[in-house]
């Protein structure tokens, strides 16, 4: 049974595709992202960690050497030699050096003047050395008037030794501190930045080709593999989509198997297959419903399916089947002729998950049974009536010789002639009879041999000479130079074209003639079956028959003249077995006449060996 389907298309498998393009650059994005942000708080804890680091470092420093030189410092030293010395120091730790006494007042200092500064026992480092501790300080100088680094110490003597930087310095060696470090941190950045390009790229290529690999399936190509290396799980990935295409392609072949058994079984049904969809369309039918129903798939395909049937029966139990997947069995008229009906069983196509998808519709050609129904109830009329006529006739007249005819010699004589005629004719009708049953039935087995048909044709031809001379009918016969062979049962392809002789016998007048042809076929000529054919005619000069008749002449008991059919003896079977004969040989049978008076010419073909 033909059926369409909708393809698989690759538009899941192209979006997969873009998807997968998209989350590569988005992976690679993020990596990237991750690492910038990562370089951005390094950074910023660089920027922020190093200068509290360096400045912890400077102050130990600075704490150390004013520690130092605080320790040169005496309590009998003059003014100038205080001088002399925070002058030194500044000079060889680039500090301004600041000596304090213990009530606050400036000792000397290595950029200005004691006299001229102000008390700095309030300063928060000051205070703090005096307390014993390491005094620190960042604050905006009034003096100077930028930002200063102040670390002060107290001495032994007393004094308070306090070194002071510009901050300005600080920034400019962290700045110098930077610069040595931004371009390996920028470096392991781009690094780092590769190495994720890279492995984002060594994840989604190979997603990538598994995807162009899912598309090729969703095609139907389920040869096509997937890599299997790269990172462990791409593989793993691709090793389990193999695996996949393995088994899918298996399973196609299991179920293409299974759909090509199915067809040829559908193909070959001699019942009739219709597949009906939801909306009462026709999806597919099988050869055997195209035969019974005389129509193409490809004319109504997709057509509702009353361009096939117009029954309200039908109508019903089809609606039943496919809205609420009841099953049925009915009769239908198909309307193509007086015994054209088909007995349907009309069953709910589902699927696997129960959701209703259409009806098959399996029917069989009741015509046929109801014509033989009708041939069987003709033969049974027709024995009967041609075995009524000669047994009534013997009845009669066996009864009118028992009424005391026997008495009568002349009178006997001709009735016992009659019963006698009546008798033979009824004896070969019975044989007939039993003849054409054999023949219909298939119980006559041929017996095939080479049959010349030269030879057969003039053995049968003389055989009927005689009686045509007494009827004065003139016998031609016509034989080709070489001889043509078939292989038939010579038995019955006498008894086929003896009943052609006898049929012209009986009607041809006398003053007529018969003309018995045999000749082989025309150039090129060839039967159905693409077999060359002999033809054998029997043409009479007989009354002819009638247009009506011409079809029917081959039916049994059919005679174009009834009357002077069984006066002639006829059985009114000689031409059905002539039909059979033929047709158990594999050939054909036929008339023509051209009209009443103008005779009929009777041909049979044989194929040739």
């Amino acid at each position: 049974m033909t059926r369409t389907t909708a393809a698989p298309s690759g538009s899941g498998s192209g979006g997969a595709t873009r998807f997968l393009s998209g989350y590569g650059t988005r992976l690679a994005a993020s990596y990237v992202g991750l690492i910038v942000l990562a370089g951005v708080l390094v950074g910023l804890f660089l920027y922020h960690g190093e200068k509290d680091v360096f400045v912890d470092f400077l102050v130990d420093d600075l704490a150390r050497t004013a520690r130092v030189a605080g320790s040169g410092v005496g309590s009998g030293q003059s003014p100038e030699a205080l001088a002399a010395l925070a002058r030194e120091v500044s000079r060889l730790t680039g500090a301004r050096v600041t000596l304090i006494a213990r009530d606050g007042r400036v000792l000397a200092d290595s950029e200005a003047d004691p006299s001229s500064m102000e008390n700095h026992a309030d300063r928060p480092e000051v205070r703090t050395a005096l307390r014993g501790r390491t005094g620190v300080s960042i604050r905006r100088s009034a003096t100077l008037g930028s930002e200063m680094l102040y670390v002060a110490v107290m001495t032994g003597d007393g004094v308070v030794t306090r070194l002071s930087l510009d901050m300005a310095f600080v920034s400019a060696a962290l700045a110098r501190f930077r610069s040595t470090t931004l371009v390996p941190f920028l470096t392991v950045c781009l690094l780092a930045v590769a190495v994720a390009l890279r492995s984002a790229g060594r994840i989604t290529g190979p997603l990538r080709e598994m995807s162009e690999v899912a598309r090729e399936m969703a095609r139907g190509n389920l040869q096509v593999r997937a890599p299997v290396d790269g990172p462990r799980e791409a593989a793993e990935l691709g090793a389990s989509l193999n695996h996949l295409a393995s088994a899918l392609q298996t399973r196609m072949a299991e179920v293409d198997t299974a759909r090509r058994h199915l067809e040829t079984l559908v193909t070959g049904l001699p019942s009739g297959v219709l597949e009906v969809s939801r909306d009462y369309t026709i999806t597919g039918a099988n050869p055997a419903a195209e035969r019974i129903l005389g129509f193409r798939l490809e004319d109504v395909r997709g057509r509702h399916y009353s361009t096939l049937f117009r029954s309200y029966p039908l109508t019903q139990a089809l609606g039943a089947a496919l809205e609420r997947g009841e099953s049925s069995r009915l009769e239908v008229e198909t309307g193509h002729g007086p015994d054209s009906a088909v007995h349907i069983s009309i069953s709910p196509l589902r699927d696997a998950s129960e959701r209703l998808l259409g009806a098959v519709l399996v029917f069989e050609d009741l015509g046929q049974t109801r014509r033989d129904a009708r041939v069987r109830r003709e033969l049974v009329a027709n024995v009967s009536h041609e075995l009524k006529t000669p047994v009534a006739s013997i009845k009669a007249l066996a009864e009118t010789l028992a009424a005391g005819a026997m008495d009568e010699p002349e009178t006997a004589a001709r009735f016992l002639a009659h019963i006698t005629r009546e008798s033979e004719r009824l004896e070969r009708l019975v044989e007939d009879l039993l003849e054409l049953a054999k023949l219909e039935s298939c119980g006559a087995r041929l017996e095939r041999a080479p049959v010349g048909l030269n030879s057969l044709v003039s053995r049968v031809a003389e055989r009927f000479r005689p009686a045509m001379e007494r009827k004065g009918v003139t016998l031609v016969v016509r034989l080709p130079e070489v001889e043509l062979m078939v292989s038939g049962d010579e038995h019955y392809l006498e008894r086929a074209l003896g009943n052609l002789l006898d049929n012209a016998v009986k009607f041809t007048p006398s003053g007529g003639t018969v003309t018995v042809d045999l000749a082989g076929p025309p150039a090129g000529g060839k039967d159905p079956g693409g077999r060359p054919w002999a033809e054998i005619s029997v043409t009479d000069t007989g009354p002819g028959l009638r247009p009506e008749a011409v079809p029917r002449v081959f039916e049994r008991f059919y005679r174009a003249d009834a009357d002077r059919s069984r006066e002639a003896g006829g059985t009114g079977l000689g031409l059905a077995i002539v039909k059979h004969v033929v047709q158990a040989h594999g050939g054909t049978v036929g008339v023509r006449s051209g009209g009443p008076g103008a005779g009929c010419r009777f041909w049979m073909r044989l194929p040739l060996d």
